[in-house]
C-alpha cells in the first residue's frame, strides 16, 4: 500500500470516527429543565398582561398568568435542558409603572423587566443575570380570543364589542341545547 493511498484511508477513518461522536443539540437536550411547574408556585393576583403569546424568536407558546410565565410549548434551552409544559419560566411578575412589569426570568437566572407595547406584544429584556432580550406576541387572552387593536381614528373594520360571551354550561345537555365547552 503506497503512502498517499494509506493517509486517505487514515483520514477517512479518523473521519468516520469523529462523525459518529458528532451529536445534533436536539439529541443533547434531553434532560427536564429543573423549574417548578405551575402547581408548585403560588399565584399572585391577576394582571393586565396575562394570556398566551408566541415568544417570536422561537416561536414556542408561553402562558402569562397570576404573576408568572410558564410554558406551553416544549423546547431546548442551553443545549443540555429541555423546558417541558406547565414548567415555569419566569415569576414574581410585579407591576412597576403602566405597562412595564419586573420579574424573575428562572431560565436565565436573574431580573428581566417586561414593557408592553400599544399592539400587545411584550418586550422581556434581561436586566441582570445573562443578557438576552425576546418579544412576546398575543395570542390570547386567558381562554378569550384577544380583542381587536384599537386603531385609534375611531373608524374601525373591527366588530363591536359586545361583551364576554355566555360561558355557563347548559342545564341540561340533553335538552337540545347545545354544550359549551369551559376551556
Amino acid at each position: 500500500m503506497s503512502k498517499p493511498e494509506l493517509m486517505r484511508k487514515l483520514v477517512l477513518a479518523a473521519s468516520l470516527a469523529l462523525a459518529g461522536t458528532s451529536v445534533s443539540p436536539q439529541a443533547f437536550a434531553q434532560i427536564p429543565g429543573i423549574l417548578p411547574t405551575v402547581g408548585q408556585v403560588e399565584p399572585s393576583a391577576p394582571l393586565p398582561i396575562d394570556g398566551m403569546y408566541t415568544i417570536r424568536e422561537i416561536d414556542k407558546r408561553i402562558m402569562i398568568e397570576n404573576g408568572y410565565i410558564y410554558a406551553i410549548d416544549s423546547w431546548n434551552h442551553a443545549f443540555i435542558f429541555k423546558i417541558m409544559p406547565r414548567q415555569i419560566i419566569v415569576r414574581d411578575i410585579t407591576p412597576i409603572d403602566d405597562g412595564l412589569f419586573v420579574s424573575n426570568n428562572l431560565t436565565m437566572q436573574g431580573e428581566m423587566t417586561i414593557e408592553q407595547s400599544p399592539d400587545g406584544s411584550l418586550l422581556a429584556t434581561m436586566r441582570s443575570g445573562w443578557p438576552g432580550s425576546w418579544h412576546f406576541d398575543p395570542v390570547g387572552y386567558g381562554h378569550d380570543p384577544m380583542p381587536y387593536p384599537d386603531t385609534g381614528d375611531g373608524d374601525s373594520d373591527y366588530p363591536p364589542d359586545d361583551g364576554p360571551e355566555d360561558r355557563t354550561p347548559p342545564e341540561n345537555p340533553d335538552a337540545g341545547e347545545d354544550p359549551v365547552s369551559p376551556w
